[in-house]
């Protein structure tokens, strides 16, 4: 199992992506692992300093995410960065999506 501490790191390179682009918080988020377990939340804050909240789990009695996950972060326009993290670990992304 992945850790969600780990995914921590990914979440910030898809922040990054959209804050250099222009956008702002609010950012809304989803991580969706292989075996079901999904999260979704938000990140409030003002520029680069920005805490997320969990708004909900569905874990599936797991302890972790299963490889490969997939990361999403929506800004308020619509604009969508996404991020995965295959079987080995490695980081692939981010796409900024429309």
């Amino acid at each position: 199992m992945y850790p969600i501490e780990q995914v921590v790191p990914a979440f910030s390179t898809l922040l990054q992506a959209l804050l250099d682009k222009g956008h702002g918080p609010p950012f809304y988020f989803a991580a969706i692992a292989s075996n079901g377990f999904t999260m979704t939340g938000r990140f409030l804050g003002k520029g680069s300093d920005l805490e997320p909240t969990v708004t909900s789990e569905v874990t599936n009695n797991q302890a972790g995410l299963a490889l490969p996950i997939n990361l999403f972060v929506v800004t308020t326009t619509g604009e969508v960065a996404r991020l995965s993290i295959d079987t080995d670990g490695q980081l692939s992304g981010p796409q900024i999506l429309h």
